[in-house]
């Protein structure tokens, strides 16, 4: 009995987390108004379900990897205990496994190329996303950006994303985009930004705790609606310049990253094909890897689809931001990509 109920809440947690994300992308869903004149949007809907597919394809069998090395690795299982009732193994394994860190492990201290493919997605999500959910989310009045988030960080990214473009695509604007971001806003992202840098160089007794920071800081300027914070421009930045700021330091960081990693392939393999062929094996190297390095992809293509999306009908104007969203994106990766063409928007 002592063992059963320890199992018990271990498989309640299993199915509590899947609950809560349908329960999250059902709020998100129930409260976009679907507005059928805005032809086109539909296509985020069809970016998310294929981001989903892609990326959990990884994760099961980041799961199904994790699960056995637990068994192959643990010492409390013998040839008798592994012919036990299956739940209760899968119980075991939850128990005594810390999926969410064994998986960021393995993506942070990885090679310099997988940090360079994982540092693409943490600098998007740390920075761009969380800019862009408070700015544009308050200007359209979308209601619980939290949630976007939150379905982002228990399901991938990319699914948060073109939910969230969905949101915006389907909403009237109810103000314009403040002249001044909140400090809120300008405290938490540099410092969120800031952890994603040194994580690399965390030690066992510091990683856990930075990464619970970075997540907590995520959902801080999310929380709190303009309405509730003091409206005065003291302690408050232009947004334009926020937004620059955010972008070159983006920028700034995944240069940097891309030195080491380049620095780290040996002499004869310093070739476009070299590095071509080293980013591949990083993104195949695990399991873990996999999914994060496709949400990272797939989060920059549905950020391209945005980019064409936001031109409307103008063909030309559409090829031009595309073009300029490719092009950023080969010099600074997504991060510093989707920020350019926000602020583009900005300023128009």
């Amino acid at each position: 009995m002592a063992n059963i109920l320890p199992q018990f809440f271990a498989l309640s947690a299993l199915a509590s987390f899947f609950v809560i994300v349908g329960w999250l992308a059902f709020k998100i869903l129930a409260s976009v108004p679907h507005d059928r004149e805005r032809k086109g949007s539909q296509v985020f809907l069809v970016l998310a379900g294929l981001s989903f597919g892609i990326t959990w394809f990884y994760i099961l069998k980041f799961a199904s990897w994790s699960f056995h090395d637990y068994e192959v690795t643990t010492t409390l299982f013998d040839d008798k205990t592994r012919d036990a009732y299956f739940p209760a193994r899968v119980a075991d394994w939850l128990l005594n496994t810390s999926l969410f860190e064994q998986a960021w492990k393995n993506v942070c201290f990885g090679s310099s190329w997988s940090w360079w493919l994982n540092q693409q997605l943490c600098l998007f999500t740390a920075g761009t996303w969380t800019v862009f959910l408070a700015v544009e989310g308050n200007k359209h009045r979308i209601k619980h950006l939290w949630a976007y988030m939150l379905l982002g960080q228990m399901l991938t990214i990319s699914v948060g994303v073109n939910l969230f473009y969905y949101a915006v695509a389907n909403a009237r604007p109810s103000g314009r985009v403040p002249s001044k971001v909140s400090p809120l806003l300008w405290l938490t992202v540099p410092l969120t930004m800031a952890i994603v840098y040194y994580t690399p160089q965390t030690t066992d007794a510091t990683f856990g705790p930075a990464l619970t920071l970075m997540h907590v800081l995520l959902f801080i300027p999310l929380f709190v609606r303009p309405s509730q914070t003091d409206r005065r421009d003291a302690g408050r930045l232009d947004t334009r310049t926020f937004y620059r700021v955010v972008m070159y330091t983006a920028l700034a960081m995944h240069l940097h990253a891309s030195v080491v990693a380049y620095r780290s392939l040996p002499q004869e393999q310093r070739s476009v094909s070299g590095v071509a062929h080293a980013a591949l094996g990083a993104l195949y190297s695990h399991p873990a890897q996999t999914s994060v390095g496709w949400d990272a992809i797939l989060t920059t293509i549905s950020c391209g689809a945005w980019a064409l999306y936001s031109a409307g009908a103008d063909v030309r104007k559409a090829a031009e931001r595309g073009l300029a969203f490719g092009l950023s994106t080969l010099v600074g990766s997504v991060a510093y990509a989707a920020m350019a063409s926000e602020l583009d928007l900005l300023e128009e």
